[in-house]
């Protein structure tokens, strides 16, 4: 993007701020991102993040998360000689059940997951400490909110009617939100993905964008490229479509600019 702007002497009619940051994914909780919104939220009018996946794809819509660390302790001890004594690990899988028998609403769209788990020492030890993490998400803010109390619920009446104990720590929070489909950012994205012969199409999405509309500026994610199954081994993209990706999002960017 840089080597175009300066070979086609592009000179834009605002400031253009190009940003890599870190922390994005996962319990880096969008750190990066909200730092550096946080630093130029005044100077700014729109952010563009930068996914791989879906070259077509334009988001303006946020998905919400809110991620819990639940961590059980128990007194343990020996298997044999102090059974039934409470197990951390025990209660912590009675937990996890009664969240996955949770109903939550197709419409909006709203998950819960538990990603990792972690307890015990030896096999014939009943575990003194359990940890799980929580992973809960919805593009409706009074949806996730209910979601949140259903399970944090679950997670404290299992740790009481089972003897154990249990600490919550907020691990993640990503806001929901969102800018209407008919934004002047959202349709620069359009125009611009119709001049490329790109076939727009807008879904919602948990990226780097959550952070700029939680701090109340325009935001939305484009992709450069085309891919599949994120978030396992076989992972891939593909990367024929990354010069016309890259363009997209240099055009929108420039275009903005002249706002």
């Amino acid at each position: 993007m840089l080597e175009a702007l300066n070979g086609a002497g592009l000179q834009t009619q605002g400031d253009l701020y190009l940003a890599s940051n870190a922390c994005e994914e996962g319990l880096g909780d969008l750190r990066g991102m909200k730092a550096f919104v946080a630093d130029v939220k005044g100077r700014v009018a729109a952010v563009i993040a930068v996914e791989g996946m879906k070259v077509n794809r334009i988001i303006h819509v946020a998905v919400g998360s809110r991620r819990y660390k639940a961590t059980y302790t128990t007194k343990g001890g020996h298997s044999w000689g102090h059974f039934p004594s409470p197990s951390a690990i025990h209660i912590l899988g009675r937990a996890i059940a009664g969240i996955s028998r949770l109903e939550v609403p197709e419409e909006p769209k709203t998950t819960y997951n538990v990603g990792v788990i972690h307890g015990g020492t030896t096999v014939n030890t009943i575990a003194a400490e359990a940890d799980m993490l929580v992973d809960i998400r919805s593009i409706d803010p009074g949806c996730l909110a209910d979601l949140e109390k259903r399970v944090l619920a679950i997670v404290e009446r299992e740790a009481h009617e089972s003897g154990g104990h249990v600490k919550l720590e907020l691990v993640g929070d990503r806001p929901a939100g969102s800018i209407p489909a008919d934004h002047p950012v959202v349709q620069t994205c359009i125009a611009v993905h119709k001049a490329l012969g790109l076939q727009a199409f807008t879904e919602p999405g948990s990226t780097d964008h959550n952070a700029a509309l939680a701090a109340g500026v325009p935001g939305i994610c484009l992709s450069i490229t085309e891919g599949m199954n994120e978030h396992r081994l076989d992972e891939c993209i593909e990367t024929g479509p990354i010069p016309t990706g890259v363009k997209s999002i240099l055009l929108v960017a420039a275009a903005l600019t002249r706002k």
